[in-house]
């Protein structure tokens, strides 16, 4: 189980980037007698670099990635001219997953949450970057779309792959809906 937990632990040190499930290990690791464990030390410097001045804790680092690609969307169907100057297409563009998540198992190309290394892949955060990219290709120039035609692609793969047989889709990983 140790062995597990240590492939699962984000370079961050916090599991899905998550104070509760972050303290939950930690709590487990030490109450077996292992406080002085990578694993604890790793996810103890995640979670006092997360307490807020007035000593408490958010539930996850944060949602940056939802949320840009959120105003991102607002922005360019808004009507504002120069929506693309407040929102970077690189970011959103680097925030994608390019490899095989070790939480999930889930295949590159989807978009997590965050930006941090726990941030898992999932269909809402997907599908959210995939619009605002493609608000970008729409407005852009051919240098833009070649930029972001790879990482469209690899998206609507990963969204399309994760589709039940039901034709619905699960938050994380096809089939989760039987669980």
């Amino acid at each position: 189980s140790l062995s597990v937990v240590e492939r699962m632990q984000p370079d961050s040190g916090g599991f899905l980037e998550a104070v509760p499930l972050t303290a939950f290990v930690t709590m487990s690791l030490s109450s077996i007698g292992l406080p002085q464990h990578p694993v604890v030390q790793k996810a103890i410097r995640f979670l006092t670099s997360l307490q807020r001045e007035d000593g408490s804790w958010p539930v996850d680092v944060d949602l940056a990635t939802w949320v840009t690609t959120l105003a991102a969307n607002a922005l360019a169907t808004s009507g504002t001219a120069d929506w693309q100057s407040a929102v970077s297409f690189d970011w959103i563009l680097n925030c994608q997953h390019l490899d095989v998540h070790p939480f999930t198992g889930a295949a590159p190309g989807g978009w997590g949450w965050t930006d941090h290394s726990g941030s898992v892949p999932d269909a809402d955060d997907t599908s959210g970057a995939l619009l605002a990219l493609s608000h970008f290709w729409r407005t852009g120039d051919k240098q833009t779309r070649l930029r972001i035609l790879p990482s469209v692609l690899l998206g609507i793969d990963w969204l399309v792959n994760l589709q039940n047989r039901d034709g619905g889709w699960p938050t994380f990983c096809r089939g989760w809906g039987r669980l």
